[in-house]
């Protein structure tokens, strides 16, 4: 497995891609947006209350899953096995892994279960045919194995 951005980072990548849809149902300011926006774009660390104020219910998921485990909440592999293994998995909001099938100018096409899903580099992670990625909402939230 690729190195993972330190856990807050990590989570922020994962859920980011409904933040539009947060604004549009008044659960999140356009102001947060545009500052989680920020953060991923330099790669710096979100502060778990801006995370916790924007993603309350996603927080709560992921602290509650820690504390039943015994884990630390915000490290890297704890944020990944939650959204992996125990938050939603159907509809638009799946979590998924998939692999490059191809990369063109401005998309990636993923194949997922026997389908292709066309997805955007949205982090700048750079993708290539063969790696693993996860992604959320067609945008590839972080390369899980590059291929050899």
């Amino acid at each position: 497995m690729e190195k993972l951005p330190a856990g807050p980072l990590l989570f922020l990548y994962i859920v980011l891609p409904c933040g539009e849809d947060k604004v549009l149902t008044h659960k999140m300011s356009q102001e947060d947006l545009e500052l989680l926006k920020w953060h991923t774009k330099k790669k710096k660390q979100p502060e778990i209350s801006l995370l916790r104020r924007c993603y309350k219910e996603p927080v709560i998921g992921l602290e509650l899953y820690a504390t039943a485990k015994g884990k630390n909440a915000w490290s890297s592999g704890t944020v990944y096995k939650f959204f992996l293994y125990h938050h939603g998995h159907s509809g638009n909001c799946a979590i998924r892994i998939g692999e490059i099938g191809s990369v063109s100018t401005n998309c990636v096409y993923v194949l997922v279960d026997g389908k292709t899903i066309r997805c955007f580099d949205t982090y700048c992670l750079q993708p290539n045919r063969g790696d693993k990625v996860l992604i959320h909402r067609n945008t590839v939230c972080i390369v899980v194995k590059r291929a050899q």
